[in-house]
């Protein structure tokens, strides 16, 4: 019977397979830039609002968000229910100094990181029709490299639009 040194090939395929499947996703974790992360923050809290406003048309239910800045989270109120969602990790509400707002009509300095045009400035209403309350809601990453607002204009059947702030010039997202 032989002496066996070295490796078969078979151990080396698996050994360089697990290598580059870690390797994988160390490469994509490290490439979630703060304006990747914001952009997931601001879908996600694009989503909710479709979402309830499609279950206010459908079940003819008020629903509500009301923001809490200083825990970076949001509530939803539907009826007695209530689920509580915070933000993604460095993502906050928050906005950069010296910024001009809303993206929509960039004319006066944003002194307020949520803002709704109704009787609760903090709080979002979502109406049985549809109609959702207006106003502007702006998330930063903590490290300040990248801010972005979510916005909701004042028409009948409400239009949700997302924006980033590049270079002092809000953009707007494909919606």
């Amino acid at each position: 019977m032989k002496n066996r040194s070295g490796y078969t090939i078979v151990e080396v395929s698996i050994t360089l397979a697990t290598l580059l499947i870690m390797m994988t996703f160390s490469i994509s974790l490290a490439l979630r830039t703060p304006q990747t992360i914001l952009m997931d923050g601001l879908q996600s809290l694009q989503t909710e609002f479709i979402c309830l406003q499609q279950q206010a048309l459908s079940c003819g239910l008020q629903c509500r968000i009301n923001f809490s800045s200083g825990t970076n989270a949001y509530q939803i109120i539907q009826g007695e229910t209530q689920h509580t969602h915070h933000l993604p990790k460095n993502i906050i509400f928050d906005f950069k100094p010296g910024v001009k707002g809303s993206p929509g009509k960039p004319n006066t300095l944003i002194t307020q990181a949520i803002k709704f045009e109704n009787p609760h400035p903090l709080a979002a209403i979502i109406q049985p029709h549809g109609r959702i309350s207006s106003g502007t809601v702006y998330l930063m990453h903590t490290n300040g490299s990248a801010m972005g607002a979510l916005t909701v204009t004042p028409h009948q059947i409400a239009h949700v639009r997302l924006y980033l702030l590049e270079h002092g010039t809000w953009k707007l997202l494909a919606t």
